[in-house]
């Protein structure tokens, strides 16, 4: 005799879809099976997780405006190459010592940056923290044979939005709101449910008479969520935050987070580069390889502002042969402010980083050349790497905020980034019709670096 089938569940769960993975991996669902000699482990696996398809790019949620699809992780690929290349190999600036145990990469992406930093210091375990779940087993799979015999300890990739805070989409410079508790009368314990406790009646007595205490539960504080706040367990001896720009509504509030995820003495990285058209102020004629501790922060590190009736107040004189590139940027720019989001480098101030306790600040910088007028083999081949990222970035950048923000169609938005991407080609690498390539121009790259005090 056949048992009846179990009664089905009144509310089945939903599963949950994401984007197919964005290159070949393995048979294991584990990171582990890509490389034998890097240890890794994932929080979240891809059918964890959903993602949104828009003008036939993939994002990671409704909000954020970078996409995360392969073109996205082939260009991030590159970019990492470049900030290597600008370093002369270096990954980082920061003092990293044996005592440098446990490593935090903010927003490491498809994870180039945080498999070197395990590779080459393997006594430290690695944490990399993303908003969505990259390819990072191709990436593991690459560094195979890398520097030396890998990582004992490896990555953790973490699944998380550490963009706690909110900002007003028509205010990108509001603070983040404060959260306060609020006072509620628990009579859980008072005989008759939901009867008020009985008070004294008021009296015009000169020595008014003394009401007995309430019970001493009577009123409690309701238990409330805790404060906005990273929820990591242990802290870190050095954070790492690179290319992040746009990414978070208030970067004070995210070094004071950063700063108390710190073990006393931990180091904070904050890496970015900016890149404009070659006639905004202060980019031309700039030394290649200039690198400097302190300074002011040049255009366009300054936050973009709006002129009165709403348009950008003008920052960049435009040349006829950047006229589509510009307006493409200039347009993105506005787009960016409508959205609440900052796309300038002013974070990369140290003097942000002192306003959050930080001591011993030091900057780097170091000027990419954009295309190969340099005279110089390593320079030129810098540059012309950094125009392939250029070309492959400006969609990424753009689409999203001008459909979203400025009314844009998407082939309206593809239409202008193809002319954009022809100007920029024609002038750096004299390609096409036209004058040829642009000399100095140069694109900041900057690396700022502070340290939590010892005894705090």
């Amino acid at each position: 005799m056949e048992e009846d089938p179990p009664p089905k569940p009144d509310n089945p769960a939903k599963p949950h879809t994401a984007a197919a993975p964005l290159r070949a991996r393995g048979d294991s669902n584990s990171s582990n099976a890509s490389s034998g000699s890097i240890v890794s482990t994932r929080t979240l696996q891809s059918i964890d997780l959903t993602t949104v398809t828009e003008n036939d790019r993939t994002y990671p949620d409704e909000h954020y405006f970078m996409p995360c699809d392969a073109v996205e992780q082939d260009r991030l690929s590159i970019l990492h190459r470049v900030y290597l290349a600008a370093l002369g190999d270096k990954l980082t600036t920061a003092p990293i010592t044996a005592a440098t145990t446990r490593i935090l990469d903010v927003g490491a992406g498809p994870g180039d940056w945080a498999v070197s930093i395990s590779e080459r210091f393997p006594y430290a375990e690695v944490v990399g923290i993303d908003l969505t779940i990259w390819d990072v087993e191709a990436v593991e799979a690459e560094r195979q044979g890398g520097y030396g015999a890998g990582s004992e300890r490896g990555v953790q990739w973490e699944i998380d939005d550490l963009n706690i805070w909110r900002a007003d989409p028509l205010n990108p410079e509001q603070e983040p709101e404060m959260h306060i508790p609020s006072l509620t009368i628990n009579t859980s314990n008072q005989k008759g449910k939901g009867k008020a406790p009985d008070l004294p009646s008021p009296t015009l007595s000169p020595s008014p008479p003394q009401a007995d205490p309430p019970p001493t539960n009577l009123y409690s504080l309701e238990p409330q969520p805790p404060p906005p706040g990273w929820n990591f367990t242990e802290p870190f001896d050095y954070i790492h935050i690179r290319g992040l720009k746009g990414a978070f509504s208030s970067w004070s509030a995210l070094y004071a987070e950063a700063y108390a995820n710190l073990a006393p003495g931990g180091l904070i990285e904050v890496v970015d580069y900016s890149f404009a058209p070659p006639d905004t102020p202060n980019i031309l004629n700039r030394p290649s390889n200039s690198n400097f501790r302190e300074g002011p922060l040049p255009p366009p590190y300054a936050h973009p502002t709006l002129a009165p009736g709403g348009g950008l107040a003008p920052t960049t004189a435009s040349s006829p042969n950047f006229e589509a590139f510009t307006h493409l940027f200039e347009s993105t720019r506005l787009a960016s402010l409508r959205a609440g989001i900052n796309l300038g480098t002013l974070h990369l101030d140290t003097d942000m980083l002192r306003a959050a306790g930080f001591v011993e600040v030091r900057a780097t910088q170091v000027n990419v050349p954009v295309g190969t007028w340099p005279s110089d083999a390593r320079q030129k081949a810098l540059g012309k790497l950094f125009v392939v990222c250029l070309m492959e970035g400006f969609e990424s950048v753009c689409l999203r905020l001008l459909t979203r923000h400025a009314g844009w169609g998407k082939e309206e938005v593809r239409e202008q980034v193809e002319k954009a991407k022809r100007e920029v080609m024609r002038a750096c690498v004299g390609e096409g019709e036209g004058e040829g390539e642009v000399e100095g121009w140069v694109a900041p790259f900057r690396w700022v670096v502070g340290r939590k005090g010892r005894g705090r």
